[in-house]
């Protein structure tokens, strides 16, 4: 994998370091597994696509990325793949399901569903990682969250309430965690231009929309969300905990 020259300077950060990358199959969480992996990072992601899951793994030949096929809405199975390691110095929490479902269409299945992936996952996989993570040097957690809530677009009520709700988790945990130096915040991206959304939703009209409402006017891609991920991750961001980070050009600008 061919690695921005830019994001060179975490390596001494990464390299060596073990990590957890939910929902790392695909997306933004795809490409934050690889680059850790590229940085030198172990990195430990999983997923629900087995293919593109084993693609990653198939592009560092030096064994450092560990793909698994885990349902981050079934305790266990999250808790059971997460306990294997004995040391975690960073997460990623990134899994998250973003489906649009109108008003008149939700119902407690809907509901329960969105929260056991956008929310309740995050939790149950920090609650697993922690005894690690006490363990490791890097004691740094990223959970990814979404500009969508603070100008929400149609029929994401569900998305919207869930990822909102990563916020209140991220300072009750920064707080909770704090006295060990363990670090929590959330980088949340704003509308990014991942294969999915390309496909589904972000067309020209969209494109344009971005455009004019960003103060920059830029179509943003996961690689442009590298920067600000490894930033938490790092020590240059030692004093930064219970944040929300947002990078999703000038959109919101809280």
């Amino acid at each position: 994998m061919k690695l921005d020259s830019s994001l060179e300077i975490f390596r001494p950060e990464i390299e060596g370091k073990v990590a957890i990358v939910t929902g790392g199959s695909t997306g933004i969480g795809s490409e934050t597994a690889k680059t850790l992996a590229a940085l030198g990072a172990e990195v430990h992601f999983c997923g629900r696509n087995v293919e593109a899951g084993k693609a990653i793994e198939a592009l560092f030949p030096a064994g450092n990325a560990h793909f698994a096929k885990v349902d981050v809405t079934k305790p266990k199975e999250l808790e059971r793949w997460i306990k294997k390691l004995p040391v975690v110095d960073f997460m990623v929490n990134n899994v998250a399901d973003d489906t649009r479902v109108p008003w008149e269409k939700i119902d407690v299945d809907a509901i329960e569903r969105a929260f056991a992936v956008n929310l309740r996952s995050h939790f149950l996989a920090i609650h697993a990682a922690l005894p690690a993570i006490r363990k490791g040097t890097g004691k740094s957690i990223v959970i990814m969250g979404t500009s969508n809530w603070m100008r929400p677009e149609a029929n994401c009520i569900l998305y919207n309430v869930t990822k909102s709700g990563i916020v209140g988790l991220t300072h009750a945990l920064a707080r909770e965690f704090g006295p060990e130096f363990i670090r929590v915040n959330t980088f949340t991206p704003g509308w990014i231009a991942t294969p999915k959304q390309l496909k589904l939703n972000m067309h020209a009209a969209e494109k344009r929309m971005l455009k004019r409402e960003q103060a920059l006017p830029v179509i943003l891609y996961p690689p442009d969300m590298m920067g600000p991920i490894l930033f938490l991750l790092s020590r240059a961001s030692k004093a930064v905990t219970g944040q929300n980070l947002l990078g999703e050009g000038g959109k919101v600008m809280t």
